[in-house]
Formats: structure tokens, sequence, C-alpha cells
């Protein structure tokens, strides 16, 4: 369809009183029709094409224009010929009017690809309670086309489809179903507008109807869905990724349709009563179980989300190489369990001329090196309760003993030398051992002063020649405030060492 064509579609109207003066009606009903026709025709192409538009949606859609088409025929037929009856024609205007709006209620009701069988059966029920309860209101005496009443409750239908169409376009998981309801939306407030005049002003504020060629609008609506179809391309991706809707945009589609049930249950209800009180009923139970259903869901994803974050967290907090914590992990558990009054203990542990391995023998081996003395730390304190080792990076190793005395880490520090004295990677002549620095505290300590004391007793043995366990005399609890602030600032700028782990690590 090129620009010209559509506006001479589009400009039609106004020519109306040039081929009928006397009744423009008798042109309008079949110009409707012909332009509901070609918007199934539209509706139906794209749902059969190959792309990845929401093909049941277009399909709905579809059938619903060669409804709306089917129903103009009539007056387009009496207004030419007389026939059939008024009230013949205005019944089957009712009807296909209210089967057409409620194949617009479940085309947006059955959208969501990712949404679950079970809550999209529950989402088509509540629609289907609609459908019911609406077409009742053709039936009821109160309503028959052509009316002022009809044509009010005709408007107040239109107006819930927008908002549907906004709350279906508001809940799109996928680029096809956002250009679906976008054009739905656009083309239903083309609809709202045109009830507003021709229905609400044309008809029920007017002492006479048609004293304004509102009638000349009834086109508009189905333009403006072709030349929306046309003239913007369905398959063009977003630029914007879509991201998954919050509980309450998924839930305002059922929360509309529970409203729409209630309203016209309301409104059938003294016609009606066991239909509307039993349609009100059912319509709460399944909105009660749909919601069930989404808290449920978020409530799996939370938890989901809460297990993948604390995994993520711990992975943030282990040595990549060694799988035991890293100097963040340490600083964490020291912050909690070094605030007790309780006696505290630190092992400092370096490998004995790792650099000389690494180059001599690969970082493959070196490797290896550092990850036998992390399982061996591991096995010798695994029993003692609220142990931390910990890699604070490079060939340094910590372990933070609470409730555990000097003479007790001394001891424990000695079997972690003669183990891995003993099970050795030896290459050559070159054979790899660890020097041990050992403090203590009484009580209550900040993890800088343990690390200086056992930094200082850790560079004695590499000084008294390597393979050694030292253990500095001093109560790190009673350490002077300057000397804790120089090892925060070693521990801050790790592994970039300070002079004395420069040196020891040189030995």
């Amino acid at each position: 369809m090129s620009l010209a064509g559509a506006t001479l579609i589009a400009c039609f109207p106004l020519l109306l009183p040039v081929f009928a003066p006397h009744d423009p009606r008798q042109m309008m009903f079949p110009y409707v029709a012909v332009l509901d026709a070609a918007t199934a025709v539209v509706c139906l192409r794209l749902a059969g094409g190959r792309t990845s538009l929401p093909r049941v949606q277009w399909a709905l859609f579809g059938a619903q224009f060669s409804l709306r088409s089917l129903g103009v025929l009539l007056p387009a037929l009496r207004v030419w010929t007389g026939w059939p009856a008024a009230m013949a024609t205005a019944r089957v205007v009712s009807i296909t009017t209210a089967l057409a709006t409620m194949l617009c209620l479940v085309a947006f009701a059955v959208m969501g690809r990712q949404v679950r069988p079970m809550k999209r059966g529950l989402d088509v029920g509540l629609t289907a309670i609609l459908c019911g309860l609406h077409f009742l209101t053709v039936f009821s005496p109160r309503a028959s086309a052509f009316t002022g009443h009809y044509l009010q409750m005709s408007f107040v239908v239109a107006v819930f489809l927008l908002f549907v169409a906004q709350a279906s376009h508001l809940a799109a998981t996928t680029a096809g179903e956002r250009t679906f309801t976008n054009v739905a939306r656009m083309y239903l407030l083309a609809r709202v507008v045109l009830l507003f005049f021709n229905s609400m002003v044309n008809y029920t504020w007017l002492s006479v109807p048609h004293e304004l060629p509102f009638d000349l609008l009834f086109g508009v609506p189905q333009l403006t869905f072709v030349l929306m179809v046309v003239f913007r391309p369905l398959v063009r991706p977003l630029h914007r990724p879509l991201r998954t809707p919050p509980v309450f945009v998924q839930n305002l589609l059922p929360s509309m349709t529970l409203l729409g049930v209630i309203a016209l249950a309301l409104y059938v209800f003294r016609d009606h009563p066991f239909v509307a009180g039993s349609a009100m009923l059912l319509a709460v139970i399944l909105f009660i179980a749909r919601t069930h259903l989404l808290y449920q869901r978020m409530l799996a994803e939370q938890q989901a989300l809460l297990r993948r974050a604390g995994h993520l967290q711990e992975l943030a907090s282990r040595d990549a190489l060694t799988g035991i914590g890293n100097r963040r992990w340490l600083e964490e558990r020291a912050a909690r369990l070094l605030v007790r009054k309780i006696p505290q203990a630190l092992l400092l542990v370096d490998t004995d001329q790792f650099k000389l391995i690494n180059d001599t023998f690969g970082h493959h081996v070196g490797d290896d090196l550092l990850t036998r003395i992390a399982d061996t730390l591991m096995q010798e304190t695994e029993i003692f309760e609220d142990c931390v080792c910990a890699r604070l990076g490079g060939d340094e190793f910590v372990v933070l003993l609470p409730g555990t005395s000097a003479q007790q880490a001394e001891e424990i520090a000695q079997r972690v030398r003669l183990e891995l004295e003993t099970a050795s990677v030896q290459q050559g002549s070159q054979t790899s051992t660890v020097s041990i620095g050992v403090a203590a505290s009484s009580g209550t300590v900040a993890l800088p002063a343990l690390l200086q004391l056992a930094d200082e007793a850790l560079y004695r043995a590499k000084s008294q020649g390597r393979n050694l366990v030292e253990v500095s005399r001093e109560d790190a609890t009673f350490f002077l405030p300057d000397q804790e602030r120089s090892s925060a600032r070693r521990l801050r700028k790790y592994p970039i060492a300070a002079d004395s782990v420069a040196t020891h690590s040189m030995l």
C-alpha cells in the first residue's frame, strides 16, 4: 500500500456527500466493511508469515476484524434495501461486536511465551468468564444496538480494552509481543476517540443525532491499524533489551480482568443473579490461584538469586588456585573472631626460595607446591573450631587459631613444617620447605598486630637458615599503636611487600 493510496482511502469519507447526498450512510457502511475486511486480511497474512511475531495474536485480531466487517454489512444492506428488520439488524450487530471484543480479550490473555501453562490457563479462564458475562449483556433487555445505553456501554468497553492493551504492552517479554501490543493500543486509542465523538456526543449528548458529521470518522481506527503495520517494520529488533516486568505489572492484566468481571457481574445481576454470583466467585478463586503461582515463582527466583549471590560471594572470598580463603576472607572472619576475650594465635607460613623453584622448574611445579601447602594446612587444623586458613598472596599463607595459646600454636606449626618437609617435592638438589612465624595474644587483639609479630618471627626463621618455626614472645594484645598502623599498611598494600617481607623473600 503506497502513501498516495492510503491518503485516498483516508479522504474517501469526505467525498461521501457527493456520492450519496441524501444519506451518506449508504456509502459509509460499505466503506467501513471493506476497511475491516482489508485489515483482517493484513492480520491474517502476518499470522501466516515466517516472522518472529506472535501468530496467535495476529490471527485473533484478524478474526475480530472479520466479525466487525460482517456486523457492518447488515446495516449497509438495510440502508440500501430496507432488509432485514431493524431489530434483527441490531441484534446481529450486538452479537458480532461482542464476539469481536471477546477475541480481543483472548488475544491479550494468551500472550507470553515464557508464561507457565498453568498460569496461562488461569488467565484464559478469567478471560472466558469476562467474555461470557459480556456476551450476556447482548441479551440484556436494556441492551440493543444503536440505542443510547448500548452506545455508552460500547464506549466503556473500548476504554477497558485500551487499558488491557496498555497492561499487555507493559508486560510484554519479546520484541514481537511489544510490536503487536503497540499497534493494538494505537488502534484501540483511535477507536475510543471515535466512539467518544460518535457514540457519546453524536447519539447521546446532542438533541438531534447526526447533527455533527462524526459518522465520517468510522474508518479512522482501521486506517490507523493498517498504516502502523505498513509503515513500521514489524520485524525490526528493539534497540533496548526487554527486561522481565515487575510483579505488579505481571499481575496488572489479571487484576483488570477481575475488575471487569465484577463490573459486568453487577451489571447483569438483576437479570441473571445466579450466573453473575457464580461468575464472581469463580473469578476470585482463579485470581487467587494465579496470584499464588506468581508469588511462588517470584519466591523461587528470589531464592535462586540469593543462592547465586552467596555462591559469587564465596568465589570472591576464595583463592582461585588453592581453594582456601583469600585476604578478604581472612579480614572478614578476623573482624568477628578476634574481638572475643580468649587466647588467639596466628601462623604466617612462607615458602622457602619459592621464586627459585618457579624459575628453575616452571610455574606448574610452583602451583602444585602452593596447593600442597594449602591442603596440609587444612588437614592439620581441621579439628580446631573457627580456624581460618587463607592465602595472603604469592607464597604466603596465614592460619588464624582462635582459642589457641602460643605453645599450642607452635606445636601445630612444627607439625605443618615436618609434614611439608617429608612430603616436599624434590627436584634434583632443590628441596621445597617452609618457614613459619607464630604470634599469639591473651585476649582481644587486632589482626595487624598479630601479622606484624608473626612477620618479625618469620624474618628470624628465615635469617637462621629457613625450614624453621619461630614464635614471637610478645603478647599481641599489648602491641603499640604505631606498630599496628605499620602492619595495617602492609596488609593493604600486599602483594607489594614491605622491606621486611622483601628481605625474607630473598632468603
